[in-house]
């Protein structure tokens, strides 16, 4: 397809295209002439991606370049491209390295209490971190960082049937499972949210002392 098709299926401005064209997001097209070019479905699912990153997940160029360089790398493990993710996902774009948070150390205690593997500088142990200490200040002062596991094995389950997916997908293609894999982890995080919220406003309504005025 030409770029103005690739613009119109996708739902991505031809400008905004062009940019991420520029910017190297997005691969270049297969030369037909000078100026002129054709693009296939792996531009659209790139697209895709790179929609999702932004819109839902807030990420700013700069990470969404760091996660595509990671996928477009074919000598980075694919743990090391997913790591990245995630890292992308949970850092909040412009902020300045932060200092160690002070309940990082109880953290590290809570996953090795779960027997997850999951890296010493991983994004997620600062954002749980930070979190934890957040709700101390909010009403929870002696909340213990253990009562997070009851939330933690809820996730397992669901965390692993999504990897067992993910395999089967990169046994057929490394770049489009990983595409998915990121897009995936994004939008259904937002159906997560939205669930728990959904079933708070469900249980609230079978509560009759919630209902009076």
């Amino acid at each position: 397809m030409k770029i103005s098709e690739l613009s119109r299926r996708s739902g991505v401005p031809l400008p905004t295209v062009k940019f991420y064209l520029r910017a190297g997001l997005l691969p270049p097209g297969e030369r037909t002439g000078v100026n002129q070019a054709v693009y296939g479905d792996a531009h659209l699912r790139r697209l895709a991606a790179i929609r999702a990153l932004r819109e839902v997940g807030g990420l700013s160029i700069e990470q969404i370049a760091d996660v595509v360089a990671a996928i477009d790398d074919p000598g980075l493990p694919v743990r090391d491209v997913l790591a990245r993710s995630c890292d992308a996902m949970l850092t909040r774009p412009g902020s300045p390295p932060a200092s160690p948070p002070a309940a990082g150390g109880e953290i590290d205690a809570l996953m090795v209490a779960l027997g997850w593997e999951v890296r010493p500088d991983a994004a997620a142990r600062r954002e749980l971190a930070e979190t934890l200490a957040a709700l101390r200040a909010n009403g929870y002062p002696d909340l213990p960082a253990e009562a997070f596991i009851e939330y933690a094995r809820l996730m397992e389950p669901l965390a692993r049937a999504e990897i067992d997916h993910f395999l089967e997908g990169a046994a057929t293609s490394r770049e489009r499972a990983v595409e998915e894999s990121v897009t995936g982890t994004v939008l259904w995080e937002r159906v997560l949210t939205t669930l728990r919220r959904a079933a708070h406003e469900h249980f609230v309504s079978q509560a009759p002392e919630l209902t009076r005025h």
